[in-house]
């Protein structure tokens, strides 16, 4: 490989021509591995070999290509596994060498969204057809938490972005963006770190907007960020609020990750016809935010399950108006399995609470489309439809759809 190519695939069967052993002893193997890691360089490698077993062979020659690689001035190397029907053997890897930054994160999404299996959302790397068709049920190591571990060991007293520390810390690692993301929610929900991802900025000059919208509209408040941020003053949620109340014409939708902040200041608040209240839940470790929202005054609760990462079990839909759920979407989107939400969907038929299914997310979520079990599934609260029935009464159409960000 010349030292100024570009991205490049690299073929690396380490089990040479049917057995690692019998690899080893071949002129051909032994003519390449000269080539590629120097004479003396292979020598050495043959060496260590011989005093492996079979899996640690393996993984050692794909590290020295991979420091082959390095030493060539190619920082950016990415292997991918592949395993063999059974999913007991590793059939080749695929290793990707570039010298782009940009290049390296793009295959790594790619690289991620391709792996047949995650443990706590950090993707593996590999495909096995076997763990395809039956799924890890139990796997002790947790790599999110290591994730957390080193996040804190390497930058607890700093204030940087999250660029900056996925940046700095992602190369090498089996860690993606939405990893780093989540690592770093939990810490800073700690209190164990500080993170700068998104410096707050309170827009006084937007709180008044809705009161100059003469026609009904629906407004999703902080689609960007987070009303009940930890942030954002206790004073300027109270004026939010206090917007709506008099905007009453106008449909008000509030979704929040910070539950707890939610029903700690659910009494300071006065709750409105026209607000809705939400929380997401991503996966079964939030599932306590639904009691958190269960706890407020809002007129009208709703469950925001997008995306799906997880099966959710059985849910206690007592108090919830309206249940949607949908799929991750974009590059590396982690995949949602339908059992998943048919079990959700049955709840809430079964509760008779509205159930909306967004979509199935995926790299190209228009392909994917939104139909389950051969239909769109597009139930609102009761309230929306008599809502809308007055607004068509008091406009000259039907509602629009507005975002609109006051706080971020």
């Amino acid at each position: 490989m010349r030292r100024g190519s570009t991205s490049t695939l690299f073929f690396v069967d380490p089990w040479g021509y049917n057995r690692i052993n019998a690899g080893l002893q071949n002129d051909k193997v032994r003519e390449h591995m000269d080539a590629l890691f120097g004479r003396w360089r292979a020598d050495a490698l043959r060496t260590e070999l011989q005093k492996l077993d079979s899996r640690e062979r393996e993984l050692t020659i794909v590290e020295k290509i991979t420091e082959a690689f390095s030493a060539n001035g190619l920082r950016y190397v990415l292997p991918f596994t592949f395993k063999r029907a059974t999913g007991a053997r590793t059939s080749h890897h695929l290793i990707f060498v570039t010298k782009s930054k940009v290049g390296y994160g793009i295959m790594k999404d790619i690289m991620a969204a391709k792996s047949s299996d995650e443990n706590q959302g950090v993707p593996s790397f590999q495909y096995s057809p076997a763990t395809v068709r039956q799924p890890l049920l139990f796997n002790s190591v947790r790599p999110l938490d290591e994730l957390e571990g080193m996040l804190l060991d390497e930058f607890a007293g700093q204030e940087l972005t999250f660029q900056e520390i996925y940046r700095r810390h992602n190369i090498g690692r089996p860690y993606v963006e939405r990893n780093y993301r989540e690592a770093l929610r939990k810490l800073e929900d700690a209190g164990k770190i500080v993170v700068n991802e998104f410096r707050l900025t309170l827009h006084d000059a937007m709180l008044s907007l809705p009161l100059q919208w003469k026609r009904p509209q629906t407004v999703f408040v902080n689609s960007m960020s987070d009303l009940f941020h930890a942030d954002v003053p206790q004073d300027f949620v109270l004026r939010v609020f206090d917007v709506m109340r008099r905007a009453y014409w106008h449909r008000f939708q509030v979704l929040t990750k910070r539950s707890e902040r939610l029903l700690e200041l659910n009494s300071l608040l006065t709750w409105p016809e026209n607000v809705w209240m939400g929380v997401s839940v991503e996966n079964s470790d939030y599932l306590y935010r639904i009691d958190h929202l269960r706890g407020t005054g809002a007129r009208v609760k709703f469950l925001s399950i997008e995306p799906l990462l997880g099966p959710l079990g059985r849910l206690n839909l007592g108090g919830i108006d309206w249940v949607i759920v949908g799929g991750e979407s974009g590059v590396g989107a982690r995949p949602m399995s339908e059992s998943w939400v048919l079990e959700i969907r049955d709840q809430c038929r079964k509760a008779r609470v509205p159930f909306f299914f967004k979509q199935w997310g995926g790299v190209n979520k228009k392909k994917a489309g939104r139909l389950l079990e051969g239909r769109t599934w597009d139930e609102m609260p009761r309230e929306a439809a008599m809502q809308a029935e007055r607004w068509e009464l008091a406009s000259d159409g039907p509602a629009a759809s507005l975002a609109l960000n006051p706080t971020c």
